[in-house]
């Protein structure tokens, strides 16, 4: 690990809503983002951060979930991570 990881360190990602994130049991009509994308999204978005910061042999992965999804985003629209 490089000495740049360092506790503080932001970055926000804009990500927009394709099919493949959404659920699918409701129907088209009922499209709306996944609880499990947006667990992987928040998950690749905090590796994007810290890879810069790891050395070449080096990962990493989250080893506990503590998440709140708070509202319905269709297709199209977008979220912040």
């Amino acid at each position: 690990m490089k000495s740049s990881l360092k506790e503080g360190l932001v970055a926000v990602e804009r990500i927009e809503i394709d099919t493949e994130r959404t659920i699918a049991f409701l129907g088209d009509e009922g499209r709306v983002y996944a609880t499990p994308s947006m667990v992987r999204d928040v998950e690749m978005a905090g590796l994007r951060l810290i890879a810069e910061h790891l050395d070449d042999e080096e990962s990493t992965v989250g080893v506990h979930v503590a998440i709140d999804h708070l509202g319905a985003t269709p297709i199209g629209a977008w979220v912040e991570v």
